[in-house]
């Protein structure tokens, strides 16, 4: 699933942030992805692959995410070997969840850890389950419902999909049982 899972976590976080705000300005801000890929592998997964639930779940636990303006992402985790990725330090710390530099090193410039900045907070998050469907067949019907009724109580959800399935899709209502349902994807409502 790559980094998809991160970013639409984090978009939903941007738009609940907007709806219960109301303020409109605030869609400048982007959540911070690279506090989760430094410190949030064991729950929500690094650049290779996560899970959208254990974002929530790693963001609710620690209490915070910094928006963007703490540090630049540049998508790599401890795990990257791609690019610079080896070259950088991705371990979890204060630095690398929110800094600020005075400069170039080779000017004398140094980087220290910001403690006071903005962040977003999830007091609440959870899963539509299966719970009480067939195994080999779910009602679309609950599902939907429950989907739509998460929406109107709480805002934005995300869905994981098998985006495999939809490299031919064209347009209208996608419905194919016969279609694989393992997920690699996420899409956020």
């Amino acid at each position: 699933m790559t980094l998809i899972y991160q970013f639409n976590m984090c978009v939903n976080i941007v738009q609940l942030v907007i709806i219960c705000t109301y303020d409109m300005q605030i869609s400048s801000i982007f959540s911070y992805q690279t506090q989760v890929l430094n410190c949030g592998k064991e729950k929500a997964g690094s650049c290779h692959g996560g899970s959208h639930t254990g974002v929530h779940q790693f963001i609710h636990e620690i209490g915070f995410i910094p928006y963007d303006t703490c540090q630049t992402y540049i998508a790599c985790s401890e795990d990257s070997t791609e690019g610079m990725c080896d070259k950088v330090d991705t371990t979890c710390s204060a630095l690398n969840t929110c800094r600020t530099c005075d400069g170039f090193t080779e000017s004398g410039g140094k980087c220290t850890a910001v403690e006071s900045f903005p962040h977003a907070t999830i007091n609440e998050y959870g899963v539509i389950s299966d719970e009480g469907d067939d195994k080999h067949h779910w009602d679309k019907d609950k599902r939907v419902k429950q989907i739509k009724k998460e929406i109107h109580t709480r805002g934005p959800v995300s869905a994981s999909i098998n985006g495999k399935a939809l490299i031919d899709y064209m347009g209208g209502i996608f419905d194919d049982d016969t279609a694989d349902k393992h997920t690699n994807h996420v899409v956020s409502m």
